[in-house]
């Protein structure tokens, strides 16, 4: 358990930091577990504090993801789901999104638990409001919306950031909405082996 925690924070952690473009890596050990012949289905369920605000750009994320994933050959299809409720306890096989209001210099954080066979046991995804609401107060579609979900869905996949912000939403210089070439290679790498 422990070890895990540690892995979990260094990742968030390298999140924070700038990535050196020398050497940066799109995919990480961990990923979502499919069986051979088989497709995994995980549920990104939406729990933000205002839904209408990010059910556009949840949806749109979630629907070009499932574009790459089946580009890239994966045998992973999320399927976005929105309950009603701003409930944002992590829940085991799946997706979580959040979001909450704090007057801090970050946009969104997200990442994936993992077990350890470094399969993603349950991914996590938050918005900042305090960014998208109160101070620029973007429309529910707006460009920038869908850039946050798109990048934060991202790492739920287990992808980190990527060296080129124009191959990949996974950036935080990118203004892509949807995934890039960079993102297709990295996804078919760690999906490509199904297990």
């Amino acid at each position: 358990m422990t070890t895990r925690l540690i892995a979990t924070v260094l990742f968030v952690i390298s999140l924070i930091l700038p990535v050196n473009v020398a050497s940066a890596n799109h995919t990480t050990a961990a990923h979502w577990r499919v069986a051979e012949g088989m497709t995994r289905f995980v549920m990104v369920s939406e729990h933000t504090r205002d839904g209408n605000a990010w059910r556009p750009a949840v949806g749109y994320a979630v629907n070009a993801w499932n574009v790459a994933l089946a580009a890239a050959g994966a045998d992973l299809v999320l399927v976005y789901v929105y309950p009603g409720n701003n409930s944002c306890r992590p829940r085991a096989g799946k997706i979580v999104v959040c979001s909450k209001t704090e007057a801090a210099p970050w946009h969104g954080s997200a990442g994936c638990l993992v077990n350890a066979s470094d399969h993603c046991r349950r991914g996590n995804a938050t918005f900042n409001d305090y960014w998208y609401r109160d101070v620029h107060a973007f429309p529910p579609d707006a460009p920038q919306r869908k850039m946050l979900a798109c990048h934060e869905i991202g790492h739920t996949l287990s992808l980190a950031h990527g060296a080129d912000p124009t191959t990949t939403c996974v950036n935080a210089q990118s203004v892509r909405t949807d995934p890039g070439s960079h993102d297709v290679e990295a996804l078919a790498v760690m999906y490509g082996h199904r297990h």
